[in-house]
């Protein structure tokens, strides 16, 4: 994708500058002394699309969590170049749907949320666990009993600190968005179902499309964006509503309607008619206004990742580039995340030659053209699922060889962006007062 040259354009590069780590291909030309390989593999694991943050700030350090081919759920604490990994469970089948989530609870702890992905005949068996940590240890397994009824069990974890609460949502026992709430991290409110997408045929009007949903709180609100099915079962849209306590409203702030809400009294952001959404992120800006990542389906092979926002009462749905599916006859995209810290900041897994890469794309004017800056490039084996640290400076990402969610032998992989950006910023400082006699004397660096 060639990027238009503007002023927005040009303003979007200096964003990007101020997050994107210098990413160097292998080969002959080494790079600069002060300049790092663009990540640093931690352990085998992966995670999926749907359990949120995968990572997060705590305590002055990085967190990452993920679930391991060998069934366990793992969280690493990430302390400049030290790395500490622990194992919360072990005993699960290999599943990217049991990756965890992390959150803090009410009062301050770090809390791993996780559930094991199992078969729907062993329904009841299954639950929602977390740990906490405390004193630099984690805690006892706990449990939380309350699910929304239905024999599907738990999925995807996504707790959201609202307030003094901890919301907990996650795909419930009747296959629809389920919460419950804490204010003390130990007794949960009963689940409820929060919304419900569309029937399945008139024959059992309780079964109903499983809805995909993406969350970020922010000062008290919830914001929620989300299609109704999976784009393999129908032609999917994209949705809007945020959470003001027990209202559910519009981006205006506007009443919808009470829970469960129906899927389609959502503000529609996509109608589906160009190829079916699929949600991959949500966040807001400084002055609360809802920010959403998805995919749009272009034809079997392809995929279309776009960037929304919402301004003067509309919402602005723009192209950010386009890939092609992890498989050729798969759903899966590599995935697109945004920066929390930074909304205008969102880093993409794109199909570049023959592998997947991880790269931070920007924008200065919701959309209309963006700059990029590779995060990877020439590797070796694919690189999918960014996600970026809730509060943090580490980008993360999943490398290795993808199959299914039952089969993924890939490893989690960190860069600090802006640890590095920062180095960058130094040298073009040096630069710009005529200090060049270090830049000079580097090896390497392309152009001298």
């Amino acid at each position: 994708m060639n990027l238009r040259a503007s002023t927005a354009g040009v303003t979007a590069c200096a964003v990007i500058g101020l997050v994107a780590p210098h990413a160097v291909a292998k080969g002959p030309d080494e790079p600069p002394a002060d300049v790092q390989q663009p990540g640093l593999a931690l352990r085998p694991g992966g995670w999926s699309y749907f359990a949120d943050p995968r990572a997060m700030r705590y305590a002055g350090a990085d967190h990452a969590a993920w679930a391991t081919m060998d069934g366990r759920i793992q969280i690493a604490k990430l302390s400049g170049k030290a790395v500490r990994v622990d194992t919360l469970a072990d005993g699960l089948k290999p599943d990217d749907h049991s990756s965890p989530a992390l959150a803090l609870l009410p009062g301050g702890p770090l809390a791993a949320f996780w559930s094991p992905h199992l078969p729907q005949k062993r329904s009841g068996t299954d639950a929602m666990y977390y740990r906490v940590r405390v004193h630099g240890s984690w805690g006892r397994r706990h449990k939380i009993a309350t699910n929304s009824r239905g024999q599907f069990g738990y999925a995807y974890p996504n707790p959201v600190r609202v307030g003094r609460r901890l919301m907990l949502f996650w795909r419930g026992g009747n296959y629809q968005p389920t919460y419950s709430a804490t204010r003390n991290g130990r007794t949960w409110s009963d689940a409820r179902t929060l919304l419900t997408g569309p029937q399945i045929g008139t024959k059992h009007p309780n079964r109903r499309e499983r809805p995909y949903v993406k969350y970020y709180g922010d000062r008290g609100i919830v914001h929620v964006a989300y299609n109704e099915a999976h784009p393999s079962r129908r032609a999917t849209s994209l949705f809007y509503v945020r959470m003001r306590g027990s209202r559910i409203v519009d981006a205006d702030n506007v009443l919808i309607g009470h829970r469960p809400l129906r899927w389609d009294q959502g503000s529609e952001i996509y109608s589906g008619d160009e190829g079916s959404a699929w949600v991959m992120d949500v966040a807001a800006t400084t002055e609360g206004s809802p920010v959403i990542v998805y995919i749009r389906e272009k034809g079997r092979r392809a995929v279309q990742y776009r960037y929304v926002t919402w301004k003067d009462g509309a919402w602005q749905d723009r192209a950010i580039c386009t890939s092609e599916r992890l498989r050729r006859n798969g759903s899966y995209p590599g995935g697109l995340t945004i920066d929390h810290r930074d909304p205008r900041i969102v880093y993409v897994s794109r199909k570049v030659d023959s592998r997947f890469e991880i790269e931070a794309w920007a924008t200065a004017d919701s959309g209309e053209t963006w700059a990029r800056e590779p995060l990877t490039t020439k590797s070796e084996t694919d690189s999918i699922r960014p996600t970026s640290a809730l509060g943090g400076s580490t980008v993360l990402w999943m490398s290795g060889t993808y199959a299914h969610y039952t089969r993924f032998h890939t490893r989690i992989v960190m860069a600090e962006a802006r640890a590095r950006a920062e180095k960058r910023r130094t040298r073009r400082k040096r630069a710009a007062h005529g200090d060049h006699a270090g830049r000079a004397q580097r090896p390497g660096r392309r152009g001298d």
